[in-house]
Order: C-alpha cells, then structure tokens, then sequence
C-alpha cells in the first residue's frame, strides 16, 4: 500500500511543482495509454501508474477549482460592498487590525442586513485576507464569527518576489485566501448561530491574553496553546527559521499526543477503579475514547490548523487498532495518514510544515526499523545488573535521539534550501535541546494551564510564568546559536545542481550499513555543501535590485565589497523591508557585512529598514542624503552625500552626483550614486525630481548610464525628458509596489525610456532584478518572478 501511496502523493508534486501552468485535461490521455499497456505487458506496474496519475488528476482538479474563485481584474481596487463572517482570531496591531472574512454576497451598492441585493456582482462565495488600517476603526470591536457587511477594496493575492524571501503568494494560495484588501467602511454587524465553535476558541484566546500581559513570551504561548502564530513578529520568524526549529511554533503531532496519553492515563487509572471488568468496553478502551475526544476538541479549539489536521490523523488509526485490539503496521499507517491528508487537502504539500511533520515521521520509522535489533539485544541481556541496565537503556535513547537529530538535518537540509535557498546548520544542535524542552516541559505547562484556567486562574498564571522562564533561556540559546559563523550555509553552487544531488546523496545515506554505500553518500553531500562559491573578479560588479514593493532597495557587490543604497519600508508595529526582504536575502548570498550602507533621503520607503539593518549586521559606515527623521539607535561612522565624492573598489569606481549643499528637503535632497566598470555604469537615483534633475543637467554632470534605477519610482515629477535623453539608459528598472496607491510608474515615463530605447523593467511585475556588468557589457542575470514561475502565482510581466 505504501509504494501506491508515493506514487499517488509524487502526481500531486507534479502538478504543484513542476507546472508553471495547469496542463490541459487532454494529455491524461497518455496516462491512459500507458495504463492500457501496462495491463498487458507490465501489470506490477500497474497500480503505481494508475495511483500516479490518480494523483495527478485530483491535484489538477482541486487547483483548477481553486483558481476559479478569484478575484476579476475589473474590481481591483474599487469599493464592493460584501456581506460575510470574520473567521479567524483577528491580529491586533498598534494602528490596524487583520483578519480572515468569508464572503457570502457580493454588490456594488450598499444593502441593508437580510434584504435582497438590487445590484449583485455574480461572484461565488470567497475567503479574503482584509486589514483595518484607520486607528479609529481599528480600536472598535471585531469579533470572530460577526456577520458584517463592508465596503472594502480587494487586490488580486500578491507579494514579494526574492531569492531567500517568503513566498506570500504560496501561503495564500494554500489556506485558499483569494484576495486580499482593507475595509474602507463598515455598515451592519451581527451574530447567527455559525461560527459558535470559533468564538468559544476566541473566549478562550481572550482569556489566555489576560493572563499573558505581563510575560514577555506571550505571543510564543499563544502559539504553542492555540496554534495562534500571527502575533510572532518578523525578529522571530527569522530566528526560528535560522535555527530549524519553526516546527516547535505550531500544534502538532507532539502537542496533541500528549494531551491524548495525558488523557488516556488518568481516564485509564479512573476506570480500573470503578469501571465493571466484565462490561463490553475494557477500561483501556474507554480511556482511548475519552483521549480522542480530548484531542479532537483540542484540535478543534486551535482552529482544526492544517498542521492539527496530520496530527489527529497521523494518531487517530493506531488508538482505533488499539481500542479493537488489532495490530497494525506503522509503515500501513504511514501511508493511510498521507493518503487521508492528500485527500482531505491537496495543497498541503505546499505547505512546509507538511513536509516537516510527514518527512520527520518516515526518519522515526526508519530509525525505529533499525533499532530493533538493538533492543532485542538489551532485553536479552537477562545476568546485567538493574541499575546498568537502566544506564545502558538511557546511554541508548540518548544516542538514538541523537542520531535522529543527526538524520532529520541530513534529510531536511535539501528542503530547507529548496525553501529558503539556504540552510540551518545549527539546526541539529538547537532542536537536540529546544524539542526535549518545548515537548516534554513547557506544552505539558502550558496544557495544563489551558485545563485549570477556567477553575483557578492564579495557578493558571503560575504555570505560564514557569514555561516563560523556560522559553526565555530557550530563546537566548537559539539567539546565540545562530549568531556562529557557520550556523547559516549559503547555496553556493546552481540550484539545479545541488538539490538533486543532496536529495541523491541523502538515499545514499540512509542505506543500510552493510550495502558500503554510506560514505561515499556523505562525501558527496559534504562537497556539494562546502564547495566554494563563485567569485566576482575585480572590475566585475553584481547588481540585486530588490523587490521590497513600494520603495528601493539595491544591493551591489564587488570581488571584495558590498554596499547597499537604501532599505524598503516600514511595514508596521514589528515588521520592516529589511526583516522580511533584505536580510533574508543576503544571507542567501552569504554576506555577512556591509563595507557600505547608502540612505539616498529620509522618506520611509527609502530608511524604513535602517535601523534593522545595523541591528543585525556589522556596517563599516553609513551614507545619507540627508537627517533621517528618527535617530541611528547604534553608533557608527556617518557621511552626508556631497557632489565630487568618489572611491574605488576591485576596479570599479563610485561617484556621487548629488546632492550639492543642503539647499534642498526631503526628495531632491536624495543621495545620486553612479557606479562604473569600464564603459558600462548604473545609476541610483533615489527620488529626485525635476528641479534635482534639471542642476544635474545645467552642472554639466556625465550622467550618463547603461543602467538606471528611474527616479521617484516612475513619478512623472521625475524623469524629464531633457534627463531620459541624457542618461541614455539601455535598461530602466522601477522599484515599485503591486497596484500602489501613487499608480506609479507613470505611463508616460515608461513610454519617455522605451522612445529612448530602454528596456523597461517594474520590480512589481517581475520580482527582484540581477544585472551583471563588466568592463564591455552588461547580462541580465535574472529576473525573479519570471524565471521561478508556479501556477497559482500572479503572472510576471515583462514589459
């Protein structure tokens, strides 16, 4: 059953990650023929064939459903009135507010609550992503399980598209959230009968945040209790995917485990006192009963969470066996547990905790299939002492707790990198400490606070401090682990080189011992790991303009340097284009320090990620425009932009333009930079406009580039023709967010670079950009979200 199972579960992986598009339901015709063959000719392949193509199919159909409900290019942006119910917990933000609202009545006008809709717009019914930005409206009450009707603007789902960076569109995609958007107007509120599961769950949230307020992991609890992550902050999302130990953030297998034999024991040791021997139902049966519906309402209470979802699954067909006294393989399980997960959801593989869960369980089974020759051994061993054999049965779980730490790094590194585009390395060594902890010591408290919070909420409180404490001393270990050197690995060589490779080198691996294939496996995942990576050669320059939305941010790297002009935005409370976009990208690249950090002006969506940039990497010094509008909370060595400034390094040269004096605030003050190799240059321009524009010009200065990163993101402010013309840029890249406010770029000026023969490129459209120049020519290196394409992502356009 389990090979049926990998080959069900393999036609679904095709469909989600080979396709760029959904292939026509026409070309099953050929699994069709193959099948027909492999009944006459090769019939132990038939089965695998037929579950392969089953796969195949079901994933096709389910995402052809779900790209059907979708947002239609004619409503982005523009006021709909819907009617719906709040469905999540919402996150509650300094200065706005969001949830997930399930819409059931769509119309362009409004409509009173109950009554006919007299303009409807003939949508199906769709989850959306909504956020209350106003302070006002924010502060009032949003409950889960309202039914609201509101004005809201929706865009179609889309996000940052980077190396290294989170892809947004793919989290969406799979909680089935089909647009996002903000409220501009709230009508009716109210409350029916649905959704009363979800306020009992808010209930128990509100309750758990008051006895939270004063403890600094209250967000970490949150999480642990209800498999509520939203108020984690970017700082430890980041932390916790440095160190491999995201899985500990969420209700999984282990949680709900627990609660189950905590359950079942006390029922278990309940009913043998009182419970008639002679009855039906044995004691241990009744006692499983009562731990499965303790995990059942557990599970439902954290929001029946895809991860919760595998964890009931993965244990509900063992505890039925073993209430009807049957036996059953854990490899049958296994692959009832996969098959029921696929089914239930088919686009859980693109979640990366499914991945986690279903690949740490196959490594316990494989280490459990190899163990037992071990311990048939130990209990052998009749004459040993009990005292040595206690020790020789701890020294034996502690080394195989070891070797499965050793394993699952070996087994996860490839996800990691396929993920992440890098990998944990420390990952081993912070889980052999952080699951024993969280697991074993800090879920039962706070499992156990959950029990007693509605009897005693002092007691509750107690238990919450205590596994404060010990999140605290975890979170200081994580934070020192990952500041080691080697504790993140970039991926030095091509993707396509390394993944199968480790992938290939990890079976080699996890062969048995006696077949000799072990070292050669572990030689060559060492080497595709640590083989050195390319370096530029001096009067070689890499250029990285960011997809960071709406704002800029672009990277430069020389042979031995690496200077970043500008940071993104502030996104909100906790959250910045640096965390979520910068950061995570250069450590994909394996930067560990900036020679340079380059702050064209003070605006937000230029400096809004400063301040976690010197916070989290050693800079040598920092250049601005002009005073940032909130003071460097670390010292360094600070230079404001002059025109004439000029420095060299690995052969290429770099200039400042502008600004000249401080005769100018805010946009014209930007901070000009041109880089040259040889006869090719970029230049960075900030947001200048025309009066900056138009001194540049009168001044005479060789403004002059291959390159340009357009001023002003596109604004027809910016970009004169006088200036266009005198650049005279072969390729224009704009650094602008999906559908903003502003409607930059401008028509017009995109038209003004392609008359003067510029290629055009929006960082909007086609995620970050890669430019590689040299002293004679300059490569278009990548283009993000054009060359990764996926198809339930937004289509990237080249224009």
């Amino acid at each position: 059953m389990l090979k049926n199972v990998l080959a069900f579960f393999l036609g679904t992986l095709l469909i989600h990650f080979a396709c760029a598009t959904l292939p026509d339901l026409r070309y099953f015709g050929v699994w069709v023929l193959i099948l027909a063959l492999c009944s006459l000719w090769q019939r132990r392949l038939f089965w695998l064939v037929m579950a392969f193509g089953l796969g195949a199919l079901y994933a096709l159909l389910s995402a052809q459903a779900r790209l059907a409900v979708a947002l239609p290019d004619d409503l982005e942006g523009k006021n709909v009135v819907v009617e719906g119910y709040i469905t999540s917990i919402p996150s509650v933000q300094a200065r706005s507010i969001r949830f997930e609202f399930d819409i059931v009545k769509w119309s362009d006008q409004y409509f009173s609550p109950g009554s006919e809709v007299s303009s409807p717009i003939l949508l199906p019914p769709m989850r959306v992503r909504l956020n209350v930005y106003d302070p006002l409206r924010a502060q009032s009450t949003w409950l889960p399980g309202q039914r609201l009707i509101l004005t809201v603007r929706l865009k179609q789902p889309h996000g940052f598209m980077n190396q290294g960076g989170f892809d947004y569109e793919q989290w969406l995609f799979a909680h089935n959230l089909r647009a996002t958007g903000y409220v501009r107007e709230q009508h009716a509120a109210s409350f029916d009968n649905h959704y009363q599961l979800l306020r009992l769950r808010f209930a128990v949230y509100q309750q758990l945040q008051t006895l939270l307020h004063d403890i600094p992991q209250a967000a970490v609890i949150t999480a642990l209790a209800l498999g509520e992550s939203g108020d984690l902050d970017d700082q430890q999302w980041q932390l916790l995917r440095d160190t491999g130990t995201t899985h500990l953030i969420s209700i999984s297998g282990l949680h709900v485990g627990l609660l189950l034999l905590l359950v079942y024991h006390a029922l278990q040791w309940l009913f043998r006192r009182i419970w008639p021997p002679a009855t039906f139902w044995t004691a241990q049966q009744v006692a499983m009963c009562g731990g499965l519906l303790a995990a059942f309402l557990y599970v439902e209470l954290a929001a029946f969470s895809v991860p919760t979802q595998r964890s009931l699954l993965m244990l509900l067909l063992p505890c039925i066996y073993i209430m009807w006294r049957k036996q059953l393989a854990a490899t049958h399980c296994y692959a009832v547990a996969l098959l029921v997960v696929l089914l239930w959801d088919p686009f859980t593989p693109l979640q990366i905790g499914f991945w986690l869960s279903f690949i740490a369980v196959a490594v316990l089974l494989w280490l459990a299939m190899r163990q037992r020759v071990a311990s048939t051994s130990l209990v052998a061993a009749q004459s040993t002492s009990l005292w040595r054999l206690r020790a020789q049965s701890f020294a034996q779980s502690l080394w195989t707790f070891s070797r499965l730490q050793i394993f699952l790094l070996l087994v996860l590194l490839p996800l990691t990198l396929f993920v992440f585009g890098k990998a944990s390395f420390i990952g081993g060594i912070a889980n052999f400490f952080a699951i024993p902890l969280v697991g074993l010591v800090v879920v039962p408290n706070i499992l156990l606070a959950l029990l007693i919070m509605p009897i005693s909420a002092e007691a509750a409180h107690a238990l919450l401090y205590v596994a404060n404490i010990l999140l605290e001393l975890l979170w200081w270990g994580l934070s020192w682990v990952s500041q080691l050197p080697w504790a993140v690995w970039p991926l030095t060589l091509p993707f396509a080189m390394v993944w199968p490779g480790l992938v290939f080198a990890t079976i080699l691996i996890m062969m048995p011992a006696g077949w000799g294939w072990r070292l050669p496996g572990l030689l060559l995942y060492v080497t595709l790991l640590l083989w050195p990576a390319p370096r530029l050669q001096p009067g070689q320059l890499m250029v990285h303009v960011l997809d960071v939305g709406q704002g800029t941010a672009v990277f430069l790297q020389t042979a031995k340097h690496n200077l970043l002009y500008d940071t993104g935005a502030h996104f909100g409370e906790n959250s910045d284009a640096a965390q979520v976009v910068i950061l995570p990208f250069l450590q994909t690249q394996g930067v560990t320090h900036l020679d340079r950090l380059v702050v064209s002006h003070a605006d937000d969506d230029h400096a809004g990620g400063v301040q976690s940039i010197l916070s989290n990497l050693p800079v040598t010094d920092v250049w601005l425009g002009e005073w940032l509008k909130t003071p460097l909370a670390t010292k360094t060595n600070m230079t404001f932009c002059q025109v004439g400034q000029q420095w060299q390094w690995d052969e290429v040269s770099f200039e400042i333009l502008w600004p000249e004096g401080e005769q100018y605030v805010g946009n014209n003050q930007s901070c000009v930079l041109k880089v040259s190799v040889g006869t090719q240059a970029i230049l960075l321009t900030g947001d200048i406009e025309a009066p900056a524009e138009e001194a540049l010009l009168s001044a005479a200065t060789d403004v002059r580039a291959t390159i340009i990163v357009v001023p002003h993101h596109g604004s027809r402010s910016s970009s004169t023709p006088e200036f266009v013309k005198a650049v005279q840029a072969e390729l224009a890249v704009a650094t602008t967010g999906y559908r903003n406010r502003y409607r930059f770029p401008r028509e017009e000026v995109m038209q003004r670079y392609s008359d003067n023969g510029a290629v055009w490129l929006n960082t909007a459209t086609v995620g970050a950009v890669g430019i590689l120049l040299d002293a004679a020519h300059w490569q278009l290196q990548y283009r993000w979200r054009l060359n990764h394409p996926h198809y339930w992502q937004h289509p990237a356009i080249a224009e």
